[in-house]
Order: structure tokens, then C-alpha cells, then sequence
């Protein structure tokens, strides 16, 4: 079994249902274990199509993913096709089931993040479910053996349900790099005191690293361990 204390040349997967939503949640995280030898890949669930959004603003947003993902320096990028933002819950479940399971079945990660299932946006929930279940112990594949939800500012806090973590990661090395990533995605940047802003983005990572005794850390919530 791959852990955080073996962390070199282990296969991370974070699953991010809107740009953004990686750096938000994990940003500290990928780049420590990027550092460390790990080889981590992100997958983007909706990058917004030309139906409600213009093309210039889609390219837009998908130059800041790419350039966030440099300022983190992980392995590989990955942007799903065909699936709206804010309409996650009008497609058959059974669709991005799938497209999950292919993806679990390539990349074949040891380590999966996905988001906290009681966060105020439809789309966050629907992401948990249908990575979980990619994600389920079966005799066909690969399954990972250890599973996280990560916490994600402006949606979390309003959630239907509280965060409890469990498990916190020291990121005050890459703090930095986090905060450098988060303004790269100009377009979904708010300003203080709004809770998707940079300010916020440091306060949460100094609570988190208090819980410790670090100065940063991101927290998440254990759902699953395979020894």
C-alpha cells in the first residue's frame, strides 16, 4: 500500500469538478507530493461549453488550468469532455461513472482525491458519488487504496453537511505555491472578504496548520484505506 510516508513514486489522482477546484483543495498538497516524487495527476470534470459560455472565455479558463498546473509542477493535466458546469445532475449518473472508471483504469492511482460530499454545489456532490463508485473495490481493475475528500472554500463552508478532517498535511513549504496557482485562475479569483480569495486562502491553511502546530496545512477527510 502507497501512504504519505512512501510517498515517492506513488500515483495520485485529484478529482476537481470545476477549474479551480484542484488548487482550492489540494494545491499545497500536489505540490509537496510533486516535490517528493510523486507522480500526480488532476482531472477536471467540466470545463463549460460553447451552449452557455463564449469559446473565448472556455479557452480562457482552460489557459489558466494549464498555467496553474506549472506553477504546481504536477505530472498531467486532464480535462473531461462534455459535461456542463452547474448541470452535473441532468446527465445519467451511469455516464460520468464511466468516464471515471476509464480514467481510475489508466491512470491507476493509489492515492484518490475527490471532493467533500456535503458541499453546497450539486456538481460537488455528484463528483463523490460517481468517483466512488469508479472507484469501488472490484475484480476487473485497479482499485486505489487510500480515498480523501478535500474541502473547497466558497463551497464547503455552506455545505449540507460539516467537514470533519481527519487527516492534515503540512504545506507551509508550498503555501506559496499554492497561492501562486490561485491567481492564475483570474476569472473565478474573488476579493477579500469573500472566501474564494487569497486572503481566505491563507487564513484557512493557517487554521488548518494551527490544528498541528504547523503554520500551513490542508486537512481532508479519510473515506477509505486498503492495507
Amino acid at each position: 500500500m502507497k501512504n504519505f510516508s512512501n510517498i515517492s513514486n506513488s500515483k495520485i489522482l485529484v478529482v476537481a469538478p470545476h477549474p479551480d477546484d484542484e488548487v482550492l483543495g489540494c494545491g499545497g498538497s500536489i505540490s509537496r507530493f510533486s516535490s517528493e516524487g510523486a507522480d500526480v495527476h488532476t482531472v477536471i470534470i467540466t470545463m463549460g461549453t460553447k451552449e452557455f459560455y463564449p469559446q473565448k472565455m472556455i479557452d480562457n479558463i482552460q489557459k489558466e488550468a494549464f498555467i496553474a498546473k506549472d506553477k504546481l509542477g504536477y505530472s498531467k493535466l486532464h480535462i473531461l469532455e462534455g459535461f456542463l458546469p452547474a448541470k452535473l445532475d441532468t446527465y445519467p449518473q451511469s455516464i460520468l461513472n464511466e468516464a471515471l472508471d476509464n480514467l481510475i483504469q489508466k491512470i491507476k492511482p493509489h492515492i484518490l482525491f475527490l471532493p467533500h460530499r456535503g458541499d453546497l454545489h450539486k456538481d460537488h456532490q455528484i463528483v463523490h458519488d460517481s468517483t466512488l463508485v469508479a472507484a469501488r473495490p472490484h475484480n476487473r481493475g485497479h482499485m486505489p487504496s487510500q480515498i480523501f475528500s478535500y474541502e473547497t472554500l466558497s463551497e464547503t463552508e455552506w455545505g449540507i453537511a460539516s467537514f470533519t478532517p481527519n487527516v492534515f498535511i503540512d504545506i507551509s513549504t508550498y503555501l506559496e505555491n499554492k497561492i501562486s496557482a490561485m491567481k492564475c485562475y483570474k476569472s473565478q479569483l474573488m476579493e477579500f472578504p469573500h472566501s474564494r480569495s487569497l486572503e481566505s486562502i491563507k487564513s484557512i491553511a493557517r487554521v488548518r496548520g494551527g490544528a498541528i502546530n504547523v503554520p500551513y496545512a490542508e486537512s481532508f477527510k479519510l473515506i477509505r484505506q486498503i492495507y
